[in-house]
């Protein structure tokens, strides 16, 4: 009985862990410390991949084209964080994708902003 509850239990810890479907954002731009504009640029289709991967974007936006990168405050009252964000397009539609300064790809959206 004991070993059944432990093969639940550990079976049960899996499935709350996420699996496969469970995003942790993932270093992808290749710099020491906090990136620059050009390294964040030559990341992006690295994390657009990661992002699409793990269906976080759209398959449509793999091999998008980089029209800026720009480094980017977000306020709330109790917070801040800066990210870099990537404005992508392709075929007259653009999403943005943003990095952590650290080179860390975490997210997409059609606004270029955070909530």
């Amino acid at each position: 009985m004991k070993l059944l509850m432990l093969a639940l239990f550990s079976m049960s810890s899996l499935v709350f862990a996420g699996g496969k479907g469970h995003f942790h954002p993932k270093r992808v731009a290749k710099c020491s410390g906090s990136c620059n504009a050009e390294q964040i640029k030559a990341a992006t289709h690295a994390g657009i991949s990661e992002l699409i991967k793990w269906n976080k974007m759209e398959g449509k936006w793999d091999k998008a084209n980089v029209d800026s990168v720009e480094k980017k405050t977000f306020k709330k009252p109790t917070k801040s964080l800066t990210a870099w964000v990537v404005t992508v397009s392709k075929n007259n539609e653009k999403t943005y994708v943003f990095f952590t300064e650290e080179g860390k790809v975490f997210r997409s959206n059609n606004t270029g902003t955070l909530k």
